[in-house]
């Protein structure tokens, strides 16, 4: 039969339940308050988001891009 196991909490298991806590709690607070920032488009945000994303992500691509030229010149 195996040796019965012991029961030992070191300092950093509470420590570190106790950060991860605080930043949960920090990561809702910033949603609750850009969710009151954007107000009534809060229920849009699923339909803009995955059309927003392609349209940011190209404009960055082609700053990029002139930027990389515009360095070889």
């Amino acid at each position: 039969m195996a040796a019965p196991l012991k029961r030992r909490i070191r300092p950093g298991v509470p420590t570190g339940y106790s950060i991860g806590g605080m930043v949960g709690a920090g990561i809702y607070v910033l949603a609750g308050s850009v969710a009151g920032a954007a107000g009534i488009w809060v229920p849009e945000a699923p339909f803009l988001v995955p059309t927003a994303v392609p349209v940011f992500g190209f404009i960055l691509s082609i700053v990029a891009l002139v930027a990389a030229v515009m360095g070889a010149l």
